[in-house]
């Protein structure tokens, strides 16, 4: 039996990771939970999970994981996830205007309750929080964003699941 390719097993990960946070992200704007501590955290305990799930798969299926495999791992299903994750979200408010309203509108509203923000200094927040919202922008700062809590992630996690591949027993040579 052949042993699962580690990239396909991360890639495929990563995957599951980034339509999760993308279903995550609309039902949050969706609902009007943009503030929402518990829903704004979900995202990087999936990733937590994700990254714990491959480097738990990989130890299985090769009976051991080196610090590097579960960063590259780790690192791979964080980046093809938040760039999944990006494009889903960048295609929703793309495919519904009314929802990247709905998103500002909240943002706004969060930034007006705080008694030391100005209406000026709100305006100059929404009109970069506006650009960030730009495809261009979003996903390339979703993926670096995602790259760095996946490498710290993933660092800490194989640093715990380190464990050396069981020794493959040598065989004598028999009647050289």
């Amino acid at each position: 039996m052949s042993t699962p390719n580690p990239r396909s097993i991360a890639m495929r990960y990563g995957l599951y990771l980034g339509v999760a946070m993308g279903i995550v992200s609309i039902v949050t704007v969706a609902t009007g939970q943009v503030q929402n501590g518990l829903l704004g955290s979900l995202p990087y305990v999936l990733l937590l999970a994700a990254v714990i799930g491959i480097c738990f798969r990989q130890r299985k299926i090769q009976g051991g994981l080196s610090l590097g495999e579960g960063f590259k791992s780790g690192l791979l299903v964080s980046v093809v996830g938040g760039g999944i994750s990006s494009i889903i979200s960048s295609a929703h408010m793309a495919i519904d205007p009314g929802a990247k309203e709905t998103f500002l509108e909240l943002q706004r509203q969060a930034l007006l309750e705080n008694p030391q923000i100005t209406p000026e200094i709100a305006d100059q927040s929404m009109s970069i929080t506006e650009n960030m919202l730009q495809p261009y922008i979003a996903i390339p700062v979703s993926i670096l964003v995602f790259a760095i809590m996946g490498a710290i992630v993933s660092v800490i996690v194989a640093a715990i699941m380190k464990k050396d591949a069981a020794p493959v027993a040598e065989m004598d040579e028999i009647g050289a």
